[in-house]
C-alpha cells in the first residue's frame, strides 16, 4: 500500500510553479482526507487559451467553518504542503477552497479519483487493501453524513440515527460492507433526491445505522473529526445522563 503511494509521488515531476509536494507512503491522515475527497472534494481542469488550469477543491455547508478552517485547512498543509483562500457562497450557503496544483490532480487520478462528476466513485483500491479504511470512513462521514438523535417518545432520551449516502451504489455498498464485517448492524436503502441546482431527480443509496449501541461502536472504531458531530454527540451525552 505504501510502495503504490511511493511509486505514484515518484512518477510524477512537478512543475516550478507547483508548490505541492506529494507524500510518499499512505496514513490515517491521508486516508481520512481521501475519505474528505471522496465526500465534498472534486478534481477539475479548465482551458483558458494556450493555459489549463488544474485544480483539487472542497466544498462544504456554510454552517462547517470550524471544520473547514481547524480541520481540513491544516489537513491538507499537512499532507500536500499547500495554502489556500477561503470563498463562501451565500447564494448556496457554501465554503469552498481550490488548490491549483498538476501534480495533486495526477496524484488522485491515478488513485482512482475521477476528473468532474463522482457519480461511479469507489473507494481507493489502496485504502480497501489497507489498515486505515476506518480514517477514510470517518473522512467520507464527516463530509457527506448525518449524525441525528431522535424523539420517540417523552420518558426516553433521543434516539441517535446515523445516515450517509450518494449517487454512488459502488462506494456506498463497500462501505456498507465493511461495517457489517465487522460488526454493525445496517439498513441499505434506495431512494432519490432533488438536484439542488439542477432540480432533477436523482437516485441516491444511503446507509441508515440505528441505536445506542452501533453509535457506540462507530465512536470506539471511527469516530468523528467534524466539531459538528462531536458537539452533537457529546451534547446528547450530556444532556440524558447517557453512559457509552
Amino acid at each position: 500500500m505504501g510502495s503504490l503511494i511511493q511509486e505514484i509521488s515518484g512518477s510524477i515531476k512537478p512543475t516550478k510553479r507547483d508548490k505541492c509536494i506529494l507524500p510518499v507512503s499512505l496514513s490515517e491522515e491521508l486516508a481520512e482526507e481521501f475519505g474528505i475527497h471522496t465526500g465534498d472534494g472534486h478534481l477539475s481542469f479548465r482551458k483558458y487559451g494556450v493555459n489549463t488550469v488544474y485544480e483539487y477543491g472542497v466544498s462544504s455547508s456554510g454552517d462547517e467553518l470550524d471544520y473547514v478552517l481547524g480541520f481540513i485547512k491544516p489537513l491538507i498543509k499537512k499532507l500536500y504542503s499547500l495554502e489556500v483562500k477561503l470563498y463562501k457562497d451565500k447564494r448556496s450557503n457554501t465554503i469552498s477552497f481550490q488548490y491549483k496544483s498538476k501534480s495533486l490532480l495526477i496524484f488522485k487520478k491515478k488513485l482512482g479519483f475521477p476528473l468532474g462528476k463522482k457519480d461511479s466513485i469507489e473507494i481507493p483500491k489502496v485504502i480497501l487493501e489497507s489498515p486505515f479504511i476506518t480514517d477514510f470512513i470517518r473522512g467520507y462521514f464527516d463530509t457527506d453524513g448525518c449524525l441525528q438523535f431522535k424523539n420517540r417518545n417523552k420518558k426516553a432520551a433521543p434516539y441517535p440515527v446515523l445516515d450517509m449516502g450518494g449517487k454512488s451504489k459502488k462506494l456506498v455498498t463497500q462501505i456498507n460492507d465493511f461495517l457489517l464485517s465487522v460488526g454493525f448492524t445496517t439498513s441499505l436503502v434506495q431512494s432519490s433526491c432533488l438536484h439542488y441546482e439542477t432540480k432533477v431527480i436523482c437516485p441516491r443509496t444511503r446507509i441508515f445505522i440505528y441505536g445506542k449501541k452501533n453509535l457506540k461502536k462507530w465512536v470506539e472504531l471511527i469516530g468523528f473529526s467534524n466539531p459538528k458531530n462531536i458537539n452533537k454527540f457529546e451534547e446528547w451525552k450530556n444532556n440524558h445522563s447517557i453512559n457509552l
